[in-house]
């Protein structure tokens, strides 16, 4: 099963299987405790800070949670989010987990003829003697795999280990074994969790037998004990960064990094290229406008994008934990029509902000980078006109310096995250200018209203003024034939 499948997998059933569900009871606090002798008939929602399942529940599970630990029984599916989760009980049919830790311990069972475990998590561990009637989907860092499983196994991580029995074929991608994994373990520190990392990459433990066939991608290859396989296992190389000390061994090696890397190279500058010319072609002064502050504020646009690049990516599983919440609490009015709608529109809107959120990060911030740079020695050659074709000019030129500088071994990676952070702090301090100025020209106090004359009335602050009709000018001409009557002759006036 390849990767694609994995994820689509994971995300339908974290997103979208526990919505479609309601729920017959709510249990929510500080500490939610289903006692042993208790029975909930119906599927159950928990939103709860510890949560202990001691007793019975005849449909499904579904909530989120600090600490979860399983010991009685559930008849249905398990769908939770928690910090951590233990398994001791009984599950009838599929566990669906998101969180860091999960642990399936020995006395954990699955009655279901083919009971699935899906995981997107930081760790993920079947301990010895435990036994799953299906298959395993993992996306985390590792996953543990010392119990028998009767299904396949799909995981997309760094580390995975297996020491027990799997009866099918096994689709790995694992990190590199010679990676350094005492920076992640440091982020930990602070988090009460009952883990310890294991080092990238793949080991079939001596204990351990794959039935089926092992297909696995890697930088390094797997440590698999002697007859732990019953098929040759199939593994696919990952290079990540071309090695250019080993061009002195040989030509035939050395020309096959060069091209490597030259083809690298070439990926990343067409990428960039073709970006920054449909921005500059779309909107030329709106991508141009964060220039001015990555060229007088660098510093501060450096501290910025790196901030910002770690609350991004933090944001988006936010995002997804918000949107499985509001799709479970909509799902308890037990209207389907309507739980199905709003679980559309938001998955869509997840996809779209994440979307959106990966191309600003990942590829517009350098494609901001790239005009400084190239602005920059355009100036210096030619001067500064303006136009558009200088632009795309100082764009090439940008691009291609990255482009061969974000692949040199070593040392690449920094250069091109420090692209990345400056050209994304660049573009979020002019939006956060722009937003100040818009601000201040909308502040209360600065309309002017005109309002059409009326007669005065209220106060003397409120009272319009209207302003007095002109005067009547008299020219003492009388109408011809009035001119030679006796003084004092009224016969023509009707108010005497």
């Amino acid at each position: 099963m390849h990767l694609k499948r994995v994820l689509f997998a994971a995300l339908v059933c974290l997103l979208f299987g526990a919505g479609l569900v309601y729920a017959r009871e709510i249990e929510e606090g500080d500490q939610c405790t289903i006692g042993p002798d208790r029975q909930i008939d119906g599927n159950l929602l928990v939103l709860c800070r510890t949560l202990v399942v001691e007793g019975h529940i005849t449909g499904n599970l579904i909530g989120a949670a600090t600490t979860a630990v399983i010991n009685g029984r559930i008849d249905g599916n398990v769908y939770m989010l928690a910090g951590q989760m233990d398994v001791h009980g009984t599950i009838g049919d599929d566990l669906h987990f998101a969180g860091l830790v999960l642990r399936v311990h020995e006395d954990a069972e699955f009655t279901a003829d083919v009971g699935d475990l899906i995981s997107l998590s930081l760790s993920t561990t079947l301990l010895p003697d435990s036994h799953l009637t299906g298959s395993v989907l993992s996306v985390g860092y590792q996953t543990i795999l010392e119990g028998d499983i009767a299904g396949e196994v799909n995981f997309w991580g760094s580390s995975l280990t297996v020491s027990g029995a799997i009866d099918d074929n096994v689709y790995a991608q694992v990190g590199d074994a010679n990676a350094d994994v005492s920076q992640l373990e440091t982020l930990l520190i602070p988090v009460p969790l009952e883990i310890t990392l294991r080092r990238p990459g793949l080991t079939v433990e001596q204990d351990a037998h794959i039935t089926g066939t092992l297909h696995y991608s890697s930088p390094s290859a797997a440590e698999i004990a002697p007859g732990t396989l019953e098929n040759e296992p199939v593994y696919t190389p990952v290079v990540v960064q071309p090695d250019f000390a080993q061009i002195a061994i040989g030509e035939q090696d050395g020309s096959r990094e060069l091209s490597l890397y030259l083809s690298q190279v070439f990926r990343e500058f067409l990428s960039l290229l073709l970006t920054g010319g449909v921005l500059l072609l779309i909107a030329p002064r709106s991508i141009q406008a964060p220039l001015h502050n990555l060229q007088a504020r660098p510093l501060v646009c450096v501290a910025v994008g790196l901030l910002s690049f770690v609350v991004s990516f933090a944001a988006v599983p936010f995002l997804i934990v918000l949107t499985l919440l509001t799709i479970i609490i909509i799902s308890l009015l037990q209207v389907n029509e309507l739980t199905l709608t709003v679980a559309a529109i938001l998955i869509i809107g997840d996809i779209g902000i994440g979307a959106a959120i990966f191309f600003i990060v990942l590829f517009v911030s350098r494609v901001v980078f790239c005009l400084a740079l190239g602005r920059l020695i355009v100036r210096f050659i030619t001067g500064n006109n303006g136009t558009l074709r200088q632009a795309l000019l100082a764009l090439l030129i940008g691009a291609a310096i990255l482009a061969f500088a974000a692949y040199l071994p070593s040392f690449g990676w920094l250069l091109n995250a420090l692209a990345l952070f400056l050209g994304l702090g660049a573009i979020l301090t002019t939006v956060m200018a722009r937003a100040e100025i818009r601000r201040e020209t909308v502040r209360p106090g600065r309309h002017i209203t005109v309002q059409p004359p009326s007669l005065p009335y209220g106060s003397d602050k409120t009272r319009v003024v209207v302003p007095p009709p002109p005067p009547i000018i008299d020219t003492n001409q009388q109408p011809l034939g009035m001119d030679n009557l006796p003084e004092g002759f009224t016969w023509w006036d009707d108010d005497d």
